[in-house]
């Protein structure tokens, strides 16, 4: 498919009409840019270094393409990069304040040197652009372009045997080649009122092109997540994938990242409690939650003892009641469902408002549409995380919480796939696994042996066609 597509000499952008014609080479030279956008139009660097700042655009809106970014999320970029095909890399600072003078883009201004590049989104003045392939008359451009891309397909990030299973995988992924019927169920659910921004349905149509054209992107992020087209791959397009011919099937872990912060907040309120041992695994990155279990897996008292889900917690004297109601919650896959008894949100609406109180600034914490309720429902654990984002920065939360997730999913049952059963496929979208309809007992079986190392197992939740 892969090879078939690359022959093409012609391509649909978003609204659906044909490209003009390019020789191959020069076609992998294109880039995105907003329909209609003249760099001339803008006086100054932007009109000065027209490819320059197009492809400051492009890379915004690809990274969103590849990595399926909400469009309030800011992508970091590093300078030097950035330099490396607008040409210099003293073109990046100017062209970047041209284009946050005329609302462009946006920038968030947070650089740590070696740990954060600048965070970009695109601005208001784009909000209602569609978007579509560009190619430069310029050779020079179209030819750091195209190393760029060929430099972007190696895989990074790597450092453990599961990534590069992981990998050998990603590469043997199809993806249906007739999806016309799906990009028309979505642009026909659209509501421009949530949509505020660029249409899932142009999002959808680029995200296949980049993998009917074997543009597959493999990396590794700092905190263990193995990132590929997949992983951010829109959900309608996820039933459209197969391996050797065969569809893959989902496999969930449910309520996965506030089930994560249970986890850990269970931790900060033991550490306390004559358990001098967790002192060495709080804030920690440690492999080995052994010593943490022997601490806190004891049974309930006998009044206490009860079919329950999560017996250990409830038998834990001096944890907060409302905190062993929210590991109950999340472990038990009903945590969305606390919130949507006030009628206010339904459940997309209620993952990006948790969000926010889960990765969110103490700021934005204390100021969301979401504070009163997730306050009345779990006061102890609003504070607590409150008091671990002043302690450790409110960043540290959302990281631990993925490197706890991707020890478990990558380290743990992904490794174990490919050691003891290397011929079973598997494709990680984060906190879900994807395999083929005959192993999804056997992907359920290792996730519950992986998650049974913790006090408390979630459930898992098969989504056939997509769906759960």
């Amino acid at each position: 498919m892969y090879c078939s597509e690359i022959r093409r000499k012609s391509t649909r952008i978003a609204s659906g009409k044909r490209e003009p014609e390019h020789n191959e080479a020069h076609a992998q030279g294109y880039i995105y840019q907003p329909v209609g956008f003249d760099p001339s139009e803008h006086p100054g660097p932007i009109a000065d270094h027209p490819d320059a700042a197009r492809w400051l655009l492009n890379t915004i809106y690809f990274r969103r393409v590849v990595r399926n970014y909400d469009r309030d999320e800011y992508v970091n970029l590093h300078s030097k990069l950035l330099g490396m095909v607008m040409g210099d890399i003293n073109h990046v600072k100017p062209i970047r304040e041209a284009m946050e003078r005329r609302g462009l883009i946006e920038s968030d201004h947070e650089w740590i040197l070696d740990r954060k590049s600048l965070g970009y989104r695109l601005g208001p003045l784009l909000a209602d652009y569609d978007w579509c392939r560009y190619y430069s008359p310029n050779k020079r451009f179209t030819k750091r372009v195209q190393k760029f891309k060929a430099w972007a397909r190696q895989t990074t990030g790597f450092n453990h045997p599961a990534h590069y299973h992981l990998a050998a995988w990603a590469w043997r992924v199809r993806l249906d080649d007739d999806l016309e019927p799906v990009f028309a169920e979505i642009g026909a659910r659209e509501d421009d009122a949530h949509l505020k921004r660029i249409s899932k349905e142009q999002l959808a149509r680029h995200q296949a092109d980049l993998i009917h054209r074997g543009y597959i992107h493999l990396t590794v992020c700092p905190y263990g997540r193995f990132h590929s087209n997949f992983s951010g791959l829109c959900r309608e397009l996820r039933p459209r994938l197969s391996i050797d011919g065969q569809r893959l099937v989902e496999v969930d872990v449910v309520n996965s990242q506030p089930y994560f912060l249970g986890l850990l907040l269970l931790e900060v309120a033991l550490s306390g409690r004559n358990c001098p041992n967790l002192s060495r695994l709080l804030f920690s990155a440690s492999e080995d939650h052994s010593l943490f279990l022997s601490q806190i897996s004891r049974k309930p008292e006998k009044e206490e003892r009860r079919e329950r889900a999560v017996p250990y917690v409830s038998g834990l004297r001096g944890i907060p009641k409302d905190l062993r109601q929210f590991v109950e919650a999340t472990s038990e896959g009903r945590f969305y469902e606390v919130f949507q008894e006030h009628g206010r949100w339904t459940r997309d609406d209620l993952k990006p408002l948790i969000f926010q109180i889960l990765y969110g600034h103490k700021g934005v914490m204390l100021n969301a549409e979401l504070t009163g309720a997730f306050r009345d429902a779990f006061p102890s654990v609003f504070s607590m995380l409150l008091k671990l984002k002043s302690e450790k920065g409110y960043s540290w939360v959302g990281m631990e919480l993925q490197r706890r997730e991707s020890r478990v999913i990558i380290k743990g049952v992904c490794n174990r796939l490919r050691d003891e059963h290397p011929d079973v496929p598997v494709v990680t979208v984060h906190d879900s696994l994807m395999t083929t309809q005959e192993h999804v007992g056997l992907v359920t079986d290792l996730l519950h042996q992986e998650f049974g190392r913790f006090p408390v197992v979630p459930r898992f939740r098969v989504k056939e066609g997509g769906r759960g």
